[in-house]
């Protein structure tokens, strides 16, 4: 024979609103909610320190209950005034708490505590006690509950209870998805995709600006550098100045180095091409004997060499600047 299945409850808890709280916190008021077989209206550590203080040592059975509590907490909300020009505290929350197999259902208590928010400690403002031995499951409970603080009245507050089956899946409010936040999330989530897809286009156009510039660079017309006007004029008053000194230097040729041909005009005679010669003849043995006696000749055609090395590198720089100066010319004109 199978065995029968237990039917397992919960106890949904609806906390709607408070009136006629007596506190001065401007930071409002909140509720905490137990659920076990123990009032706690004054709270878990006095109702523990009461059982340790008896004579009588506590059973395993009681410290069980206290220990199987459910506790439960609202938002912390301020007073508002309503249509009838009185306070009231809304917090309109809901909650659910779980029954535990063999617990019975006349013996649960409901304990609320409604406390003042402060920074280092929340007072009491007032609690009241519900017991569940007259709610019968699936019987819906709502209405006002007076507070109490000691002997004295501190307003009261409105809840709603029902016993209902496991089974049935009751959604919390508070669990339940608000439109605006919702709203809100999927229009932040549509602006940071917004924002990506810019960013995204302006680096995209910014590597292709790149990847134009070096094309253009590296497969364009020859880049135009311009120096400056002062620049320009000292580079040429020192070329000038080296025409000037290769025009005024007089330099002795060396032995190796033969001199230039004189040519004679057609229609001259072959006495005066002899003559022509003979002094040709005697001016180059005056040159050769005027080189041979002098000491210093193989200091000067050291010094020749290097004088004549260095005009030729100049010549070559020269004409290497008339060719870009040419071609600047050319691109300025096709421009």
């Amino acid at each position: 024979m199978a065995p029968a299945l237990v039917q397992r409850y919960k106890l949904v808890l609806q906390v709607y609103s408070a009136e006629e709280l007596q506190h001065s916190s401007s930071q409002g008021a909140y509720c905490k909610l137990y659920v076990g077989s123990t009032t706690m209206i004054e709270g878990s550590h006095k109702t523990m320190s009461k059982k340790d203080s008896t004579d009588v040592a506590p059973s395993n059975e009681e410290l069980n209950e206290v220990c199987h509590l459910e506790v439960r907490r609202t938002r912390t909300q301020q007073q508002g005034l309503n249509t009838t020009a009185s306070f009231k505290t809304i917090w309109d929350e809901m909650f659910e708490v779980p029954i535990r197999p063999g617990v019975e259902l006349a013996r649960q208590i409901v304990s609320i505590r409604v406390k003042s928010q402060h920074l280092l400690f929340c007072p009491v403002i007032g609690a009241c006690a519900v017991s569940l031995s007259n709610l019968c499951p699936g019987e819906r409970l709502k209405q006002w509950f007076p507070l109490q603080k000691g002997k004295k009245t501190a307003g009261r507050i409105r809840i709603m209870l029902l016993i209902a089956p496991e089974d049935n899946a009751l959604v919390a409010r508070r669990k339940q998805p608000n439109q605006d936040v919702v709203a809100a999330r999927a229009a932040n989530h549509e602006a940071e995709e917004a924002i990506k897809r810019l960013v995204d286009k302006q680096l995209r156009k910014e590597t292709e600006r790149r990847q134009r510039r070096l094309h253009r660079t590296s497969s364009g017309p020859p880049v135009e550098v311009k120096l400056p006007a002062y620049e320009q004029d000292n580079n040429l008053l020192v070329i000038d100045k080296r025409h000037e000194n290769e025009e005024d230097a007089t330099w002795p040729l060396p032995p190796s180095v033969s001199s230039p041909k004189f040519l004679l005009p057609l229609g001259t005679s072959t006495a005066s091409r002899g003559n022509c010669q003979q002094e040709k003849t005697s001016q180059s043995t005056n040159k050769e004997h005027n080189l041979l006696a002098s000491p210093m000749s193989d200091y000067e055609q050291r010094l020749d060499r290097k004088v004549r090395q260095c005009v030729q590198s100049e010549e070559n720089q020269l004409k290497n600047h008339n060719e870009v100066k040419i071609s600047r010319d050319l691109v300025r004109t096709r421009n």
